[in-house]
């Protein structure tokens, strides 16, 4: 497996000299900051605090003199100043490959789905250069969704650009939450029953029988006059 964020170092270690909510300034030695993005591990060791300290930075700002700013990627509680920030030689990464589909993890890479470890070989930064001409393909290929409407009828182009437009209640919503689930489970997805469509279909279907039973029974009221009848009818 890659080395997790925050087990490498390049032998820089700082101090933490302000706590402002989730942003933390470090003082490094005057002859070296870590560059923007660079990942800092801040512990508690030698403190006597009541849990201990290990949250990830990110370094956003240098600030002059051997300072730099941090936002942490974890809670900043208990955290105080003089503790150190160990510069970890790199950035903040995630784990990347087939292993990932399926699984939720934080901005870090850990996972938060109490489904154990995540199989990776190897780490990607969070922050990366798109990617060059040369490593983009020139083919157009279908983006298989799993959902038979859009492969079928409108197949959506991999790499391309998708809008929905539509008013409230239409399913917008339901065809993102769609797309997600099928697209972060295989990645060629197979046809399948979608059961978040047929929820919403089914209740169109319930408010729709509503409204026509509203409808005919207020046609047959007697004391409904002419001209609210004939627009209840259209």
């Amino acid at each position: 497996m890659a080395t997790p964020n925050g087990n490498g170092t390049n032998g820089h270690v700082g101090r933490v000299v302000q706590i402002i909510g989730p942003v933390v300034d470090v003082e490094f030695t005057e002859s070296y900051l870590p560059p923007i993005y660079e990942a800092l591990r801040i512990t508690s060791d030698g403190f006597d605090v009541p849990e201990p300290i290990n949250v990830i930075a990110e370094v956003q700002q240098h600030l002059g003199e051997g300072r730099v700013r941090a936002v942490s990627m974890l809670p900043t509680d208990g955290m105080v100043r003089g503790m150190k920030a160990i510069d970890t030689g790199g950035p903040i990464t995630v784990p990347v490959g087939e292993g990932t589909l399926g699984r939720v993890m934080n901005v870090i890479g850990d996972p938060v789905d109490n489904l154990g470890d995540i199989p990776h070989q190897q780490r990607y930064p969070i922050h990366r250069h798109a990617p060059s001409f040369e490593e983009q393909s020139t083919e157009l290929q279908m983006f298989e969704t799993g959902i038979k409407v859009i492969d079928l009828i409108q197949p959506f182009v991999r790499g391309g650009k998708i809008g929905l437009f539509g008013g409230a209640g239409v399913g917008k919503t339901v065809i993102v939450m769609e797309l997600s689930s099928t697209t972060s489970r295989k990645r060629v997805p197979a046809f399948r029953f979608s059961p978040a469509l047929a929820s919403a279909r089914a209740k169109a279907t319930t408010c729709c029988a509503r409204w026509s039973n509203r409808r005919s029974s207020t046609l047959a009221n007697p004391s409904i006059t002419t001209w609210k009848r004939r627009a209840l009818s259209t």
